[in-house]
C-alpha cells in the first residue's frame, strides 16, 4: 500500500528517473504519456519494464485461459478489429463502436478479447491509452497474430 502511495506522489521528474529503464524503451515522443500511464499502474520499476515490453511489441505469454478468450471471440472479430485500426487509427472508442455493430458483441465479449490480444493480460491500464502508446502498426500486428 505504502509503495503505491509513494509512486503516486512522485514528481514527474522523479518518476522518469525511477522508471528510466522502461522509459528508454519507449519512443521519445510517447515517453511522457507512458509515464502518466505507469504512475497509476505500477508499484515497482519492474512492473513498468514489463509494460514497456508489452507496448513495444514483445511476444506475449498467453495462458490457456487467455487462449480460450481469443478463440471464443473468433478470427472474424480480430480481422474486423485489424481492419478498423487500419482505417480509423487507434481510437479505442471508435474501435469498440465498430466492433459492437459489426460483430454484435458487448461487455466482456468485446473488452476481454481486445485486452488479451493487445496486452496478454486480463487487467491493466486503460486500453485507449495502451492503443495510443502502441500505435496502429503494433495493434494491427497483435490482431493479425490472433486472426491467423
Amino acid at each position: 500500500h505504502w509503495q503505491k502511495e509513494a509512486v503516486l506522489r512522485l514528481t514527474d521528474g522523479a518518476l522518469a528517473i525511477w522508471l528510466a529503464d522502461s522509459v528508454n524503451l519507449i519512443d521519445v515522443d510517447k515517453q511522457q504519456d507512458f509515464l502518466h500511464l505507469m504512475r497509476d499502474n505500477v508499484v515497482f520499476p519492474t512492473d513498468a519494464v514489463k509494460w514497456a515490453g508489452i507496448l513495444t511489441g514483445a511476444p506475449l505469454a498467453l495462458t490457456d485461459a487467455h487462449q480460450a478468450i481469443l478463440q471464443n471471440a473468433g478470427v472474424a472479430f480480430f480481422q474486423c478489429a485489424q481492419k478498423i485500426v487500419a482505417e480509423k487509427g487507434t481510437d479505442y472508442a471508435v474501435l469498440c463502436e465498430h466492433l459492437r455493430n459489426a460483430c454484435q458483441v458487448s461487455g466482456k465479449k468485446l473488452f476481454q478479447p481486445l485486452r488479451v490480444a493487445l496486452t496478454g493480460e486480463m487487467h491493466g491500464p486503460e486500453l485507449a491509452k495502451v492503443m495510443h502508446l502502441m500505435g496502429a502498426e503494433k495493434c494491427m500486428m497483435r490482431f493479425s497474430g490472433v486472426a491467423c
